[in-house]
């Protein structure tokens, strides 16, 4: 366990060096820290369907991402869940701004691990002024059972289809504009009745 070579409070290491490559193409590479630390320089070619996420006209990372950041940095598969995920400042990913993100991870005494989303402008290497995006928690949760299968042929025929345009429509009016990166559906279904 790294939880007793905790940093003082505030205190991010500028890396000096990866010491795994990358695993996951938002979690980025391991690098050397006294926490489990994770960093990736935002928006990047592999993430560039991310600036097709908009809010009043700004590329800001979507909540899905954090959550797929904290659960890309487990061993093996991606089966715990995210807990007490606050969003404290929104991440920009404009793309003349590129950003140093961290991923930094506590293990706990009870098996749990929290997290801290962090960032910084890329270009700043020597004193950089690190924001903190996000913080949460991730608990350890069971397999998925091998034998548990869903039947979608009787799914589908309890669904009736709906047109997701006016719904893309209503919320570009409320200012949360999606690129053709986000916006893959045509039509959804809902249950019918």
């Amino acid at each position: 366990t790294l939880a007793g070579l905790a940093r003082p409070p505030g205190a991010l290491a500028t890396p000096t060096r990866a010491v795994a490559p990358a695993r996951h193409p938002l979690l980025g590479r391991l690098i050397r820290s006294a926490l489990l630390t994770y960093e990736n320089e935002l928006p990047a070619g592999a993430t560039a369907y991310l600036i097709d996420h908009r809010i009043h006209g700004a590329a800001l990372l979507p909540m899905s991402a954090y959550v797929e950041l904290a659960l890309a940095a487990q061993d093996g598969p991606a089966t715990g869940s995210v807990t007490d995920l606050v969003l404290r400042e929104p991440l920009p990913l404009a793309d003349a701004a590129r950003r140093s993100v961290q991923l930094v991870l506590t293990p706990q005494p009870d098996g749990t691990t929290t997290f801290q989303i962090h960032s910084a402008p890329a270009a700043d290497r020597d004193h950089p002024a690190w924001t903190k995006h996000a913080a949460g928690g991730r608990a350890p949760g069971p397999p998925a059972p091998a034998g548990d299968r869903w039947d979608l042929d009787a799914l589908t025929a309890r669904m009736q289809p709906v047109e997701v345009t006016p719904f893309y429509q209503r919320l570009r009016t409320a200012g949360l504009a999606y690129g053709p990166a986000f916006k893959t559906a045509s039509v959804t279904s809902v249950p019918s009745g």
